[in-house]
């Protein structure tokens, strides 16, 4: 194998290797031969003279027998626009194991590709599309639509999928008791607060304590403001306590650019720790268990250092002393009984500690709460 890698490594693609493919009966030969040709092809450097053989291999080798040689190429060529258009769409319609890499990367496949596939494609290639990054909403309404449950679940886990309003509908259409798509879709990053009414309506009363706890509190706030009219969302610190791996959730926010220092500064200040430990850990780049430990240091370098690395400005270093103080004090007093006990004695305290804050940085700190 060796040999005749280096040989191409040196030489390139020739004639010899048209000529001599039919000699090739072992499966393996033709596999590494596949595996060459598509590195060749994704590092976009063969000689012009060899253009036309790649072409004539890659129709050849497409049509293989051998499932692993034609797994070789479509992994190989799945993230390349070098791969010819038909070629992908001949895979789509192959084994799984052919198919997937393409469906779920190939740049070739464009919506209306996507959209048809979807369509025509059996449950076990849909959930291929479903985890395709930059999914579009046309698409995730197709699988919302025809898609099983192991599709619908993929679609709710991938946090680059656009989903539209008529895709979450249909979603609690088609699955209106089941838990696991419940807590899947209460658990994107991002969610129409129309859809969370709607899904809220649909749980027996104690699945909806569990999984929407707060639902009922922040609906009532908006009430007293008149109304939700301007949010479309749920406020993402409150989404996260719906969630069942509030570390995936926080991800979700960083990948999607929602993450910023201010919403850690709020959700410290409003009582949600475990949504500002998960974000120090994930703005940071400092594993969960180790930043929990850095911010309820005995000391104060370590909450400094993760602050720091965090993005938080130095001008809060001080509250976030405070805040943790508030926390061990409530802790060592007793007595919480609730998340939201302890949120309202957390914001009690930290409003008087305002006080102690120069006017300056006191505005800084409320126009983040």
């Amino acid at each position: 194998m060796s040999v005749m890698l280096d040989r191409k490594a040196n030489e390139g693609l020739s004639p010899a290797d048209l000529e001599s493919l039919p000699s090739k009966k072992r499966p393996e030969d033709r596999m590494k031969l596949a595996g060459y040709l598509a590195g060749r092809i994704v590092a976009q450097n063969l000689k012009k003279a060899e253009r036309d053989i790649s072409q004539q291999l890659l129709r050849e080798l497409s049509v293989d027998v051998s499932v692993m040689v034609r797994g070789a190429l479509a992994t190989g060529l799945r993230g390349s626009a070098g791969l010819p258009y038909e070629i992908a769409i001949q895979f789509a319609f192959d084994e799984l194991e052919i198919a997937a890499p393409i469906l779920g990367n190939s740049p070739l496949l464009k919506k209306q590709d996507l959209v048809e596939l979807a369509l025509a494609l059996p449950e076990d290639k849909k959930r291929a599309i479903a985890k395709r990054d930059g999914l579009p909403k046309a698409v995730s309404e197709i699988i919302g639509a025809t898609g099983g449950r192991a599709s619908i679940l993929d679609l709710l886990a991938n946090p680059g999928a656009k989903v539209s309003r008529s895709a979450y509908a249909d979603i609690l259409a088609r699955f209106p008791a089941d838990a696991g798509i419940h807590q899947a879709l209460i658990s994107r990053h991002r969610v129409p607060k129309h859809v969370i009414r709607n899904l809220a309506a649909l749980m027996p009363a104690e699945q909806r304590k569990r999984l929407l706890p707060d639902y009922a509190q922040q609906s009532s706030i908006e009430a007293e403001q008149g109304g939700d009219a301007a949010v479309d969302e749920l406020d993402p610190i409150v989404q996260s306590d719906m969630v069942d791996d509030p570390g995936a959730f926080i991800y979700q926010l960083a990948q999607s650019g929602e993450l910023s220092p201010s919403l850690v500064v709020r959700a410290a200040c409003t009582g949600h720790l475990t949504f500002a430990e998960y974000a120090l850990a994930e703005l940071s780049g400092i594993p969960h268990q180790r930043a929990v430990l850095m911010l309820h240091d005995a000391g104060t370098l370590g909450l400094h250092t993760l602050l720091e690395r965090a993005g938080i400005p130095k001008k809060l270093l001080g509250l976030f002393e405070n805040l943790i103080q508030t926390y061990q004090g409530l802790e060592r007093e007793g007595g919480i009984r609730t998340r939201h006990e302890l949120r309202r004695q957390v914001l009690e305290r930290t409003l008087s500690e305002f006080q102690l804050i120069p006017k300056k940085d006191l505005d800084y700190v409320l126009s983040k709460v």
